[in-house]
């Protein structure tokens, strides 16, 4: 990010901000927010200094400013300095249909005269998180010219339209197009257990076309998601074993899944054809309690179980659903998560015990503490590695989300304040794949985006997205970031378009 000083010698500013004395907090925030994301901003009381004559340095910064954004509201209008100044970036403007005048309006005021011509923007009913990607947004569409969106439009036609080969998501980063559902909630869990059966686990295959879903109707669904706007089921529902399913995962590979629970098996289909899943391996798992958790290591090479009797089992891969049980390590209470660090070298699990536990698997059949334990006062549910592995996220029963900086798995540390806006347990956590964004979900129904690619500064992405009627379980990125599943207790899976 540039200084305006240097912008000025440089040969001009992008934006100088006009604007009244009472929309000063307005001004400030819209310049910080313009000089974060790297646009060079000039604004008088931040850059006029002691002994600089001010109208000089006005008419000096409208002239050499790309554009002037004028802060519209009843006290700018009514301002005959503001009229000058928006009128001397009019008088600037080439001949053309492009004006060098910005209007944004942070009130609901009338735009007079010739500010009726020119296109506004409205900062003012948004919350901040929204106002700022919105503003941000419309700032691109302006310096680029265009607002032509970066997807097809939908064909507004009566036919359905037939599943395209590509992935259709906006994109988050270049959107000013906030979470929205995406497509109508997936529903095909039934009543085996109780008459709206929880749906407990989702994954997405590596390359972001299926998605898995099982829960407390004991069955395992796949899911085209070829068209993301419009899944649809793949051939039948096949048995995850005769009780409830709580976890489910593919390989990094994509040709199997697998999945445990209630009964204890972990089992293993061969899902290389999605429309014909061949069962290959039903393993006991050892564990004396149910199966709560489960995953895959990056490459493949191990699985790790985590079981209600407080354990966490190592599995070595030696095949197509083919496992070899190796290290076992213990808590005091439930494992409710476990997850490998990108590399492969650490295995963290989260307890009922309060605690999340990192594990070193350098000697697979031994498994031993890598360091001290990171803990809240509550339960913890869930916990989930950065993809450059230098961060953990954990989520608990105190509501709140804690980042944790495990650089040095040896001595973790906590990064700020934890993150708060559920009002119920936090039950599951995930990273998009380039780590700049966490999501949530709570027994509140809800679930949340935070911007995390800086730890130590997130923020809310947003408000809640709400949707489910009823606890929301479980959430985990597609591969190319660009959605969200979420699985909850009213039976249905929800699709979420990030951007």
């Amino acid at each position: 990010m540039t200084d305006t000083g240097a912008a000025a010698g440089a040969g001009g500013w992008d934006f100088y901000i006009s604007y009244s004395h009472a929309d000063r907090d307005w001004a400030s925030w819209v310049a910080w927010q313009l000089r974060q994301a790297g646009h060079r901003v000039t604004l008088p009381d931040w850059d006029f200094v002691p002994g600089t004559n001010w109208m000089v340095m006005a008419d000096q910064a409208i002239q050499e400013s790309e554009r002037t954004i004028a802060l519209l509201s009843d006290a700018y209008l009514a301002s005959e300095h503001g009229k000058l100044e928006w009128l001397a970036a009019v008088t600037a403007s080439p001949p053309g249909h492009t004006s060098r005048l910005l209007p944004i309006r942070v009130e609901d005021c009338a735009q007079p005269g010739i500010l009726q011509q020119i296109v506004s923007f409205d900062l003012f009913g948004r919350s901040e998180e929204e106002a700022r990607r919105y503003l941000l947004g419309r700032i691109r569409q302006a310096l680029a010219g265009s607002a032509t969106p970066r997807k097809p439009p939908r064909f507004p036609g009566a036919q359905e339209s037939t599943p395209t080969t590509e992935p259709v998501f906006p994109a988050l980063a270049e959107s000013p197009v906030m979470p929205h559902p995406l497509g109508e909630p997936l529903k095909s869990h039934k009543g085996a257990v109780r008459p709206v059966p929880a749906v407990r686990t989702v994954a997405f295959s590596p390359d972001g076309r299926l998605l898995a879903s099982a829960g407390e109707d004991r069955r395992v669904r796949l899911w085209d998601l070829t068209n993301p706007a419009q899944p649809h089921k793949i051939g039948y529902s096949f048995s995850g074993g005769t009780g409830t399913v709580r976890a489910a995962a593919f390989s990094p590979d994509g040709e199997v899944l697998v999945a445990g629970g209630s009964d204890r098996i972990v089992r293993c289909w061969n899902v290389a054809d999605p429309g014909s899943p061949t069962l290959l391996h039903e393993t006991k798992s050892g564990h004396s309690g149910q199966v709560r958790t489960l995953a895959f290591s990056t490459d493949g090479r191990f699985l790790a179980t985590g079981s209600r009797d407080s354990s966490v089992r190592l599995w070595r891969v030696t095949g197509p659903g083919n496992l070899q049980p190796l290290g076992l390590a213990r808590h005091t209470e439930s494992v409710n998560s476990v997850v490998f660090s990108p590399d492969g070298r650490l295995l963290a699990s989260a307890s009922d015990d309060e605690k999340v536990r990192l594990w070193s698997i350098a000697d697979p059949a031994h498994l031993r503490s890598a360091g001290r334990p990171l803990t809240s006062n509550r339960v913890m549910w869930s916990a989930v590695f950065s993809p450059n592995g230098a961060t953990l996220a954990t989520s608990g029963s105190d509501l709140t989300i804690r980042l944790w900086n495990v650089a040095n798995p040896g001595e973790p540390q906590q990064i700020g304040r934890p993150l708060t806006g559920h009002t119920a347990r936090v039950r599951s956590v995930a990273f998009s794949p380039d780590g700049r964004l966490l999501v949530s979900c709570s027994e509140d129904n809800s679930v949340r985006l935070w911007h995390v690619a800086d730890p130590a500064s997130p923020f809310p992405v947003g408000g809640p997205l709400t949707g489910h009627s009823g606890d929301v379980v479980a959430v985990a990125f597609s591969p190319d970031g660009r959605c969200v599943a979420s699985a909850s207790f009213d039976a249905t899976v929800r699709l979420w378009a990030v951007g």
